[in-house]
Parts: C-alpha cells; structure tokens; sequence
C-alpha cells in the first residue's frame, strides 16, 4: 500500500482514506465459517466414535478442496469477466439444494438418493444403501 508521504511526494492520486479498516473486517470475516462447515460440524458431531468424526472432518475438508482450486483457478485465468457467473450460482444452489433434499428422502434412486434401511429399530446405525453390490 502506497503511504500518504509517497502520495504527496510525487503528487499521485490516490485514496483518501486508508483501508486498514476493510482488511481488519476481510480478515475477521475470513475466520467465520460458512454454512455449509456447520453442516459438516453436525455431520461430524452426530457420530459415535472421535475418529469417524475427525475422518468426516477430513473428507469434508477434502471434498471442498476441487472446489476451491478451481474458483482460484478460475480467478487467477481472469474467467470471471468472460463468463456470467452471478446468473450461473443461483442456479446452481438450487440444483445442489435439491440433490441434498433427495438424499434425505431416501427414495432408492443410485447415487443421486439411496435408500436407508434401519438395522437395529434404535435408529442409531441407519444404513444406507447406495449401490448393489456385485454378485
């Protein structure tokens, strides 16, 4: 950042104002996870052993990584201003909101919404049936 002696040094415009403000507010904002971490929190809270929690953690973790490389990727290409994104993402939340409510419903389609059968009446170690497995 360009201090104001430089500024007035060399007479380059410049910002009135400093910006220390926003990059404290940027850097708060950054430590506060999204809604979707809570979602993996509770996914990750919801088990029965440490270990499966720290494993759904990581695949969690894991599973956002493509994700991000590829908005940096696409950042860093300048393909934001080629292509429409802010028309795309509404789009796209609703096509990933509705996967995720046809998962819950169990409906016994592959992949897209496997059926859950309960082993033990207790409802404490549903299972979920994704694929047949191979005869």
């Amino acid at each position: 950042m360009i201090d104001k002696e430089t500024i007035e040094k060399y007479n380059v415009p410049g910002p009135r104002y400093t910006s220390y403000p926003a990059v404290l507010f940027g850097i708060i904002n950054g430590f506060l996870p999204c809604a979707m971490v809570y979602f993996g929190l509770l996914n990750a809270m919801s088990s029965h052993n440490s270990l499966v929690s720290m494993y759904a953690m990581i695949a969690f973790g894991l599973g956002t990584l493509p994700a991000m490389l590829t908005l940096g990727f696409i950042k860093q290409k300048k393909l934001l201003s080629k292509l429409n994104f802010k028309k795309a993402v509404p789009i796209l939340l609703i096509i990933a909101a509705l996967l995720t409510i046809l998962r819950g419903l169990g409906l016994g389609i592959p992949l897209i919404s496997p059926s859950i059968t309960d082993v033990s009446n207790t409802h404490q170690h549903p299972k979920m049936e994704c694929c047949k497995a191979p005869e």
